[in-house]
């Protein structure tokens, strides 16, 4: 909560310029949006609502990232299969039901209920170090089971007699987490996306929708990359995050979150290789998988992350709780006629703001 007053407050704040209206005006919108609708200060930010050119009519085009967590989110994505979703152990047994394809799974680490991929227990730090030995020479990946955002994950490496040479101290810790972990390979990225930022799983973020025909259409697709040094990718932590061309995988402009820095970026802040104009490999194998992997869940839209490596697109999570922002900060806003049409032959016909 903390957290969110703090973001709420960095960036309820005009942004300048002369294509920009007043201060006072900002203010505002901004107060009166977010009173009638619960539209963020963020959201204002990052769609230029604080433009003198942006249309009053055009607010109607966007999902209002409130409405969809408080009305959307619930009606599309049951809670038991939410699960599936939201649980990393349940996420990579769907996967391997349907012959999708992850990252290669070692073990549930738990106090009470670990296993290693072969059946073996893992239930204690010794039985953790059996394994670790069969692993020598590898750069592995820890996951809380309900983790978030990348909050939790970390990198462990093993030496060449599998003993651990790094995260060995964020290994201990996590031996003691009530929930337990999972460990993983640690996946490695396409030549051409690990020249953005090596140190992270740099990865795309392709949201689907399933029709009430049981059509699977794709609502919008961004390229997300960590910054220098970080494990993770998240825009919410920090990284830079590139609109793609769906049809095509050319990525356009980056941007950072305001309580980042903000602004639009043409190349890595930190690598300096540019995104304007550079196509995405193994992009139409990507949007297939991605595609396949949404007809296999009754959930009617789903975030799927998904990182391309040199042999080909690997399903990384697929998130029920995607937001909005992520998507409409590059393409503008998603509530086309064709896509309230087809909201509401899945039965949500009442959307806001009207």
């Amino acid at each position: 909560m903390l957290q969110r007053l703090k973001d709420f407050f960095a960036v309820f704040r005009p942004t300048k310029g002369k294509e920009y209206k007043t201060g006072v005006r900002q203010y505002w919108e901004m107060t009166r949006l977010f009173l009638l609708y619960r539209l963020s200060p963020i959201e204002y930010s990052l769609y230029e609502m604080g433009r003198r050119d942006f249309p009053a009519q055009a607010l109607r085009e966007y999902i209002i990232t409130r409405w969809a967590v408080k009305v959307m989110r619930p009606r599309f994505t049951s809670s038991l299969w939410g699960q599936v979703l939201r649980n990393k152990v349940l996420f990579r047994q769907h996967l391997t039901a349907h012959n999708l394809p992850g990252a290669e799974f070692y073990g549930f680490f738990h106090p009470r209920f670990g296993r290693t991929a072969a059946g073996a227990p893992l239930r204690a730090p010794g039985e953790l170090e059996a394994l670790l030995a069969t692993l020598p020479g590898r750069e592995l990946i820890v996951k809380p089971v309900g983790g978030f955002k990348g909050s939790g994950v970390f990198k462990v490496r093993t030496g060449a007699q599998g003993e651990v040479v790094q995260g060995g101290e964020a290994l201990a810790k996590a031996c003691g987490w009530s929930d337990g972990f999972l460990l993983e390979e640690c996946l490695v990225n396409h030549p051409e996306i690990r020249a953005y930022n090596p140190s992270s799983l740099n990865t795309c973020r392709v949201v689907t929708l399933v029709t009430a025909a049981g059509e699977c259409k794709f609502l919008f697709a961004t390229a997300r990359f960590g910054r220098k040094g970080s494990v993770a990718d998240n825009w919410g932590a920090g990284g830079v995050a590139v609109g793609v061309d769906l049809p095509t995988g050319v990525m356009g402009r980056g941007r950072i979150l305001p309580q980042y820095g903000g602004g639009w970026v043409d190349c890595h802040p930190d690598s300096g290789k540019p995104f304007v104009g550079q196509v995405l490999p193994h992009w139409q194998e990507l949007l297939d998988l991605v595609k396949r992997a949404a007809l296999t869940l009754p959930c009617a839209t789903v975030g799927w992350d998904v990182a391309i490596t040199p042999s080909g697109p690997v399903l990384v999570e697929g998130n029920s709780a995607w937001g909005p922002t992520l998507g409409q900060a590059f393409v503008g806003g998603l509530l086309t006629p064709e896509l309230r049409q087809d909201l509401a032959e899945l039965g949500l016909k009442r959307i806001r703001p009207r």
